[in-house]
């Protein structure tokens, strides 16, 4: 981690996707993919778009050869905090925050059943520890503040899980005039209908990505809705969580641009 932290240097050229997990970062990754390639997926999708984690790198420490060939602009994906992540004044930043109740709700799922974690506890108990951060790439409260807080570097580039649900399509062209990319109205279309939650749900490319537990036919791609949190949050669960939204985020313009349903 230190070496993909500190000495790791992206390229001019790159367009770095970051988030915190669960929140769009596949949806985004296959609608970058498709801006940047203009064609579907034939393989896996981190093919296409390297994750930023250890396995990506070699003995040496170097990002795998298959990965340093990618031609530019070369996509990349990122889970972490932006006072860690790989620093290019030059190359562009894309950041996707979701609302945290929608959020906890998904993480749950995904790490119950996912082999990588080893999670058998309590929905109950996760959301202690969602609370305190003691979730993968931590508080979810200091991830989306670090990032929130570069809304003015003119090479970054916010949106929300939710204004894709509500205007996929101007985020999209908003996305293709930040990155340079190429989009034509056919180009759109495809976009529109592999990005759709039916397709994703179906595609092995995007699948793959993901390991259930053994016995576990929990899928990467769950429900894609906005407002779930309803049907799991207790009152008091719910009253904890608007506190420290008010609490945490006071004084911040992201504070009121969260959606919580649609």
């Amino acid at each position: 981690m230190d070496y993909l932290c500190n000495k790791f240097r992206p390229r001019d050229t790159d367009i770095i996707l970051a988030t915190y997990p669960r929140s769009g970062t596949t949806w985004l990754q296959n609608a970058l993919h498709l801006l940047r390639h203009k064609k579907k997926l034939e393989s896996n999708i981190l093919d296409s778009i390297p994750f930023l984690i250890l396995p990506q790198f070699d003995s040496d420490k170097k990002l795998k050869p298959e990965f340093e060939a990618i031609p530019p602009p070369r996509i990349l994906k990122t889970h972490l905090a932006w006072d860690i992540v790989p620093k290019n004044d030059k190359c562009k930043y894309i950041y996707c925050y979701r609302n945290p109740k929608d959020v906890f709700v998904s993480m749950y799922h995904h790490t119950i059943a996912s082999h990588g974690f080893g999670y058998d506890g309590s929905i109950s108990d996760f959301w202690d520890l969602y609370l305190k951060g003691e979730v993968e790439y931590g508080s979810w409260f200091d991830h989306v503040i670090g990032w929130w807080q570069q809304k003015d570097n003119p090479n970054m580039y916010l949106l929300s899980y939710e204004d894709l649900q509500t205007n996929f399509k101007d985020k999209i062209e908003e996305i293709a005039a930040f990155t340079g990319l190429e989009l034509t109205e056919e180009l759109y279309e495809l976009i529109a209908e592999e990005c759709s939650f039916k397709t994703m749900k179906s595609n092995k490319f995007v699948e793959k990505i993901f390991t259930p537990k053994p016995g576990e036919n929990s899928a990467h791609i769950r429900k894609g809705t906005v407002g779930g949190w309803k049907e799991v949050l207790t009152a008091d669960q719910n009253k904890v969580i608007d506190e420290m939204i008010e609490s945490r985020l006071k004084g911040l313009s992201i504070r009121d641009k969260l959606v919580f349903e649609l």
